[in-house]
C-alpha cells in the first residue's frame, strides 16, 4: 500500500469488503484481517420465530424467517464469517439446514423485480480439516458435553487454531463465562434475529485481530 501524499495525524477506521479494518494514525496503517471468523448459529428462536407462524396463519411452525436469514446472509458477506451450526437442527444433517437457508434467500429473491440483481448466498459452512465432514457443526455428546458453551469449547479445541474470532447467536444464556464477550443473546421475542442483534454481532466480528503495521510514504 503506497500513498504519495502525506497523511495527517488522525485516527480512522474503515472496512473493505469485511476483510480488513484499517486504523490510520501518524502515517502508519495498522490493518486487521477479519476473514477467519465463525458464527456459532442456533436456529430455534434465532431464525425460527413466532412471527412466521402468525404470518402464515399458523400453517408453518418450523420455517426459517427470510428476514432473519437475509440479515445473517448480509452479516456473512460483510465479515466473511463462516457458519458452525450449534443448534439441535444439526442432528437433521448439513443438507437439511442448508436447504432451509437456501429457501429463505429464494423467498427474498422472489420479492425482487426484474430490474434487481438476485441476492447471492454468502452463507457458507465451516469446512476444514481435521475431520472436515464434522467441522460444520458443534459436537453432540450429551454424556460429556452438558451445555451449549461446552459444545462450542469442544469445537474450538479442534478447530479454534484456524480462526481469529467468533460470535455466538443463541436464544439461551447457556454459554461459558469466557465466551460472554462473543455472545449475542437473542431474547425470546417474536422476530428472532433482527437488525439490533445484527449490529451487536457485527460489532463482535469486527473486533480487530492480528494487527500488522504498514508505514506510509510521505
Amino acid at each position: 500500500m503506497n500513498y504519495t501524499e502525506p497523511v495527517p495525524s488522525f485516527h480512522a477506521i474503515d472496512n473493505f469488503d469485511g476483510k480488513y479494518v484499517l486504523i490510520i494514525t501518524n502515517k502508519i496503517v495498522w490493518y486487521f484481517i477479519l476473514n477467519n471468523s465463525v458464527i456459532f448459529l442456533d436456529i430455534n428462536g434465532v431464525l425460527i420465530s413466532s412471527t412466521m407462524h402468525l404470518a402464515t396463519l399458523g400453517r408453518l411452525n418450523d420455517i426459517y424467517s427470510p428476514i432473519a436469514v437475509g440479515l445473517l446472509n448480509n452479516l456473512c458477506q460483510t465479515t466473511n464469517a463462516r457458519i458452525v451450526v450449534s443448534s439441535s437442527w444439526r442432528l437433521y444433517g448439513r443438507k437439511v439446514v442448508y436447504n432451509n437457508l437456501f429457501k429463505s434467500i429464494a423467498m427474498l429473491n422472489w420479492m425482487l423485480t426484474s430490474k434487481h440483481k438476485p441476492i447471492p448466498i454468502h452463507i457458507k459452512f465451516f469446512d476444514e480439516e481435521p475431520n472436515k465432514n464434522e467441522s460444520w457443526c458443534t459436537p453432540f455428546r450429551m454424556d460429556i458435553l452438558r451445555s451449549r458453551g461446552e459444545e462450542i469449547d469442544a469445537w474450538l479445541d479442534t478447530w479454534g487454531h484456524l480462526i481469529d474470532n467468533y460470535c455466538i447467536l443463541d436464544d439461551t444464556r447457556n454459554v461459558l463465562p469466557h465466551q460472554k464477550d462473543h455472545f449475542v443473546c437473542i431474547e425470546r421475542n417474536e422476530s428472532g434475529f433482527d437488525v439490533d442483534y445484527y449490529e451487536q454481532a457485527l460489532e463482535i466480528l469486527q473486533q480487530p485481530n492480528n494487527p500488522q503495521q504498514l508505514k506510509l510514504n510521505s
